[in-house]
């Protein structure tokens, strides 16, 4: 139980960190600023 619950944690966190780096990518984009990605 305990092990499980700790597991869901972690994937929360881990979600929540991928999100944060998505939006920051989204509204500053200034490593991708020199390089043509589009």
């Amino acid at each position: 139980m305990l092990r499980s619950c700790h597991q869901m944690e972690a994937v929360v966190v881990f979600e929540l960190v991928l999100g944060l780096a998505g939006v920051a990518c989204v509204l500053f984009p200034v490593e991708t600023k020199g390089r043509d990605m589009k």
